[in-house]
C-alpha cells in the first residue's frame, strides 16, 4: 500500500492507478489538530505499508483546512528531506518541490529552503527546498574520446665546448742517436738559449653532467569530466620540473560534460608530475599521469 498523505485528492488516484488500485470513500475532517493543509489527506485506510491487493479501494480522510491564519519554519538547513518535510507538516505547510545542488555537505541534507526561518507566512503554503548532492558523478553511460593537441615537441640542447686554454698534444721523443753521430751543440756569440714554454701539467676542469637532474619519461593524461560539471572554461595543463605547460585549450563546459579526455600521443614530462584542470584559471581537479 503506497503512502498517500500530504497529497491531494488527483495525486492520489494517480499513484493508485500505478499500483492497480481504486480511490475509495473520501470523508473530510478538521485539520487543526494535524495540522494538515486543506485538500491534503490527513490518513489512509489500509495504512501505507500494509498488504493490498489489485482493485482494492482506499479510504481517505481529507483535511478541511486549519482554524490559525499563520505559521512559520524553524531552521531546516542541515536536516533529511524526510525530517524536513515532518517540520513543515506540523507547521501546516507542504513541501511542494525539491531540488539538487552539488555540495560537499552530506547527500540528501537540506542546504536551503522558502520560506526562510521564522518568517510567517499563511497556513497551508508551499515549500521548497535545495538538497545536497555528491559534487562528482561518474558518466551515465559511454562517450566517446576527447583526443587532445600532441604536446610541443622540446627543444634538444645543444652541448656546450668548454672555455679556456686545451691541452696540446704531446710529441713523441724522438729516437737518441748514436753517441758517436751527435754533434757537438753550436752557439752564436751573443745569443741567449730560448727557454721553452711551460705546459699546464693539469688539463682545465670541464663541466660534468649533473647527474642529480630528474630523469625524463613518457605519461599519458585521462580524466572523464562529470555529466553534472559546473558552468564555465575549462583548461588542462601539465605540471612538472620544468613548470607548466597547456595541453587543453579553454574549452567551455557544454562541450566537456560528460566526455572522456585523454591524450593523443605520449607526454615527456620531468619529474614528479600532475595534471591539473582549471575552471575559468582556478584549480577544479587534479589528475596523476597513467
Amino acid at each position: 500500500m503506497p503512502k498517500l498523505e500530504e497529497q491531494n485528492l488527483e495525486q492520489a488516484r494517480n499513484t493508485l492507478k500505478d499500483r492497480s488500485m481504486v480511490l475509495g470513500k473520501v470523508l473530510k475532517v478538521d485539520g487543526t489538530l494535524t495540522n494538515t493543509p486543506e485538500g491534503r489527506i490527513v490518513s489512509q485506510l489500509p495504512e501505507a505499508g500494509s498488504p493490498a491487493q489489485r482493485g482494492q479501494p482506499v479510504q481517505v480522510m481529507v483535511s478541511a483546512g486549519i482554524s490559525g491564519k499563520e505559521t512559520w519554519l524553524p531552521t531546516l538547513t542541515g536536516l533529511t528531506v524526510e525530517q524536513a518535510r515532518e517540520y513543515a507538516r506540523t507547521a501546516g505547510l507542504v513541501v511542494t518541490k525539491v531540488s539538487e545542488q552539488p555540495s560537499d555537505k552530506p547527500p540528501g541534507s537540506v542546504l536551503e529552503q522558502t520560506p526562510a526561518p521564522f518568517v510567517r507566512v499563511e497556513v497551508g503554503g508551499p515549500v521548497t527546498l535545495t538538497v545536497a548532492v555528491a559534487r562528482y558523478s561518474a558518466p551515465s553511460r559511454a562517450t566517446g574520446s576527447l583526443p587532445l593537441p600532441p604536446p610541443p615537441t622540446p627543444e634538444t640542447a645543444t652541448p656546450e665546448v668548454p672555455s679556456g686554454p686545451q691541452p696540446l698534444p704531446q710529441e713523441p721523443d724522438p729516437e737518441p742517436l748514436p753517441q758517436e753521430q751527435i754533434p757537438a751543440p753550436q752557439e752564436p756569440p751573443d745569443t741567449t738559449v730560448p727557454t721553452p714554454q711551460e705546459i699546464p701539467a693539469t688539463p682545465p676542469e670541464s663541466d660534468t653532467p649533473d647527474t642529480s637532474a630528474p630523469a625524463t619519461r613518457s605519461v599519458s593524461f585521462q580524466y572523464t569530466f562529470p555529466t553534472d560539471l559546473p558552468a564555465g572554461t575549462y583548461s588542462v595543463v601539465v605540471s612538472d620540473a620544468n613548470g607548466e605547460r597547456q595541453i587543453l585549450q579553454p574549452t567551455d563546459a557544454s562541450q566537456l560534460a560528460g566526455r572522456n579526455a585523454n591524450s593523443s600521443e605520449p607526454l615527456q614530462v620531468t619529474g614528479d608530475a600532475v595534471f591539473i584542470v582549471r575552471r575559468d584559471g582556478a584549480d577544479y581537479a587534479t589528475v596523476d599521469p597513467n
